[in-house]
């Protein structure tokens, strides 16, 4: 969801059916998980026909571009490698089946004594193909064409270069149309097979808390909502049997006397109240199909989101900077977001966008972070009917989906901060933002603007399964984490039971989540205690119910060189955490503490009471304080010296 320097790609027009290939059905089991409906199915462009998407360059969406841009050439779009450089390129990544021989064609020309520049097919992260680099001459358009068999890989990269430090090179201009990557058979479905792993259908009348946590406050960039714990703005919606449910994220006016100008920018004014859930602590994700069903949003800066961040996310401060990783170190990926306006069927309306986020620091500047891409529908609004939104993630690869169609593919596996970033357990979240940097200024009459979510499914293929077990084989176990209660006023060990392996070590964090207060101005989470070494604050925490994040760190983990309160970004550590509830009672002290004042007010009544009784008393008082005093004192002396002052209190006679 943050945006640091987003380069929008416009992505080729969705020329399917809505909700093409979804399969209704009644409520079904799979490996013992409910769901209503079957995966959609997804037609795979590489399975057959057609592997390369935007071959026309009618859009930029599915190619990614080094010095090089898309440029109306003699009546066609065309791919443009630019002059004046000596490196300049433009690709795309191939998903395809194993071990089949496919067709590369193209045309090309380059510009008057041009040279340097070729076609070439690439292994992520193992150089070209053999056989596959042909190199491109002459300023007139020629037809090229080559063969190769794409043998154990399922994902291969088409690369148009430029590439050298002689002048001629430098010099050189080249522009390719019509680029197309067959087999020559029709596309097909896919016949992968996906074992159901978790499912919410949200069919049980109100939102499953084993499942989902709350995002609070005002949280990020410059929007102008705040989200709040409240059934008027996240609910579950069913029908009369409460068998076809759905989440409902809505958009409310916020009570003028709880406005305030938003934080990070005063111009604009948080005016609306709304929802935003997540399963952080409740339930993770490593690789495969995450897929939900949802009625967009429309309207001036309506902001929705689909999105994953790492498991191990500090939560914008509400968790130790030294036990996870910030933004975007933790890993972001945006599965779909859409930024609305006031017109009705424009293209903000009808266009979803799909986002990688990460980098070793403060700034979203990984190879393949930032560069968004964008899917459109031909017509209308995504707020018309429900459509399907997500992701096929595999190790070192994500593919993004709306409907049945594949939208953008990255293969991520070259470069090894997005693997630290993103081959690891993420969280899903779901919310409702109104208005920011992106959409820009909300409009001001929109309360009653929902979010309206089916379902969300989460299921692997065998590879993906076998993958995410091979990661959690390396996981450290949290043993014993459960729901902890304290006295007001002392110190527990709150990890006394808590267990780890030999090379981990636990830490927690306290924040006050659970007793957020939707009204009264700017109300927000904080963190109220940063773990071991942070004692006094868990003694002077109010009465209250908290969120005890627990945390195992590698004992080998070292500090960021550039920010010595934060882990290592550039280090792939492998966490863990767990979040329990900490509930802190008044303790017994407190109340011997108020028995006592309220004894001692008594003993000035000289002129009410007998000496007798009042001397009775202030014995009784003395005694209590010693009690009190004594950090040793036990709860049997500690209700007697409760007693012993209500008894004597009880004894005072008047005068």
């Amino acid at each position: 969801m943050k945006k640091k320097g987003l380069k929008i790609l416009l992505a080729s027009l969705l020329a399917v059916p809505l909700i093409a290939g979804l399969n209704n059905s009644d409520k079904v089991e799979a490996n013992n998980v409910a769901h209503e409906h079957d995966l959609i199915k997804l037609e795979r462009p590489g399975s057959g026909g057609e592997a390369v998407t935007g071959g026309d360059f009618s859009s930029s969406s599915a190619w990614q571009w080094k010095n090089a841009d898309i440029q109306a050439v003699d009546g066609k779009n065309t791919g443009h490698l630019k002059a004046g450089v000596n490196d300049a390129s433009f690709g795309q990544v191939l998903s395809l089946k194993r071990d089949t021989d496919y067709t590369v064609t193209y045309k090309a020309k380059l510009s008057e004594n041009g040279n340097g520049v070729n076609c070439d097919i690439r292994i992520p992260n193992a150089g070209i193909l053999d056989g596959t680099w042909q190199g491109i001459s002459g300023s007139e358009w020629k037809e090229y064409t080559f063969k190769f068999n794409s043998g154990d890989h399922e994902s291969l990269r088409i690369e148009f270069v430029k590439w050298g430090d002689a002048s001629d090179i430098v010099a050189s201009e080249a522009w390719i149309s019509d680029v197309s990557v067959t087999d020559g058979g029709e596309g097909v479905e896919d016949d992968t097979t996906y074992d159901f792993i978790w499912a919410d259908d949200f069919n049980e009348g109100k939102l499953n808390e084993d499942n989902w946590d709350y995002e609070l406050g005002c949280i990020r960039g410059i929007e102008q909502q705040h989200y709040v714990k409240s059934e008027e703005n996240v609910y579950i919606d069913t029908d009369e049997t409460a068998t076809d449910g759905k989440l409902v994220l809505k958009a409310t006016d916020r009570a003028k006397e709880d406005q305030y100008d938003n934080p990070r920018d005063n111009s604009r004014r948080v005016i609306y109240n709304s929802g935003s859930v997540r399963s952080h602590g409740k339930q993770e994700f490593l690789y495969g199909r995450i897929e939900m069903k949802a009625k967009l949003p429309k309207g001036q800066g309506v902001f929705p989101a689909f999105w994953t961040l790492g498991a191990d996310f500090s939560l914008d401060g509400d968790i130790a900077a030294d036990q996870g990783y910030g933004w975007p170190r933790c890993g972001e990926v945006d599965i779909m977001e859409l930024t609305g306006d006031s017109v009705d069927g424009s293209y903000n309306n009808r266009t979803v966008y799909q986002t990688l986020h990460y980098g070793t620091d403060d700034n979203d500047s990984g190879k393949y972070a930032g560069n968004g891409t964008a899917a459109s529908l031909n017509s209308g609004n995504f707020n018309d009917e429900y459509h399907v939104f997500g992701i096929n993630w595999s190790k070192g690869k994500i593919e993004w989906y709306v409907d049945n169609q594949i939208v953008r593919t990255v293969d991520y596996s070259d470069d090894q901060a997005a693997v630290n970033a993103l081959d690891k357990p993420q969280y899903i979240q779901f919310n409702l933002a109104m208005g920011g940097a992106w959409p820009g200024p909300v409009g001001t009459d929109l309360a009653g603007t929902t979010y309206d979510i089916d379902y969300v499914y989460y299921a692997r293929s065998p590879q993906q399964q076998a993958d995410a077990e091979a990661y959690y084989a390396n996981v450290p176990e949290i043993n014993g984490a459960s729901d902890i209660t304290m006295q007001k006023g002392t110190t527990v060990n709150l990890l006394e039971n808590v267990t780890t392996d030999a090379d981990h070590y636990l830490d927690f964090s306290i924040n006050d989540a659970p007793m957020f207060v939707n009204n009264g101005g700017k109300t927000e989470v904080s963190l109220v205690c940063k773990g071991k070494d942070d004692l006094e604050s868990l003694k002077n925490l109010p009465a209250g119910t908290y969120d005890l994040h627990i945390t195992a760190i590698p004992k080998s983990a070292k500090p960021d060189p550039k920010d010595p309160n934060q882990l290592d970004r550039t280090q792939a550590y492998v966490l863990n955490r767990k979040t329990v509830k900490l509930t802190i009672v008044e303790s017994d002290k407190n109340i011997l503490q108020e028995k006592i004042a309220e004894a001692e007010a008594l003993l000035l009544k000289t002129d009410v009471y007998t000496e007798k009784t009042l001397d009775y008393l202030n014995k009784s008082v003395n005694w209590a304080k010693e009690i009190n005093d004594d950090v040793s004192a036990n709860q049997e002396y500690i209700d007697s010296a409760i007693a012993l002052l209500d008894d004597s209190m009880a004894r005072l006679k008047e005068k």
